[in-house]
């Protein structure tokens, strides 16, 4: 079952307050390029979204309605710190993170509009398979988390005619 993780905010000191780590924060200026939002962890999940290799999948939800199916094979904070590099900063500089870039943007104008936007997450089970590989009997977890992704976003196809929005083409 799908529970959430984590709720996306406006990267301000109201939502994420200054402690030891430095943290630069939004500016309501028209030349602000750095980060826009930020994901606040639910308690009850912070050690699952470091937890590493593990695979999952996860939604983004405006307002309740299903806008971006994704998946990740590391940990949802290595998923979840590589939307937050998708800054203006990080595109004039050439770092080619569009998708993240897309996503930033798009959370922060649901945001400023007045949505919510939460993340909710599956974990995806693991599997682990004995191979010979090179002589050497071996122990291979395998990646099945690319075929959840695709079987979620196909039945939300047949329901609403459509892929979600931000999930491309």
């Amino acid at each position: 079952p799908f529970v959430k993780i984590a709720d996306c905010l406006l990267n301000t000191p109201d939502n994420f307050p200054p402690n030891k780590n430095a943290r630069e924060y939004l500016i309501e200026d028209k030349n602000y390029n750095g980060k826009l939002v930020d994901y606040q962890v639910v308690d009850s999940m912070r050690k699952l979204w470091k937890q590493k290799k593990k695979e999952w999948i996860y939604v983004f939800l405006y307002n309740g309605r299903i806008v971006k199916i994704g998946r990740t094979s590391s940990s949802m904070e290595s998923r979840f710190t590589s939307y937050n590099s998708g800054s203006k900063r990080a595109m004039i500089q050439g770092t080619p993170a569009t998708t993240n870039f897309m996503i930033s943007q798009c959370n922060y104008l649901a945001l400023l509009k007045g949505m919510s936007v939460e993340v909710y997450a599956q974990e995806v089970p693991s599997i682990v398979t004995t191979q010979i590989i090179y002589g050497t009997v071996t122990q291979v977890e395998n990646r099945i988390a690319h075929e959840y992704e695709h079987r979620l976003i196909n039945i939300y196809k047949k329901l609403y005619g459509a892929r979600p929005f931000l999930c491309g083409q």
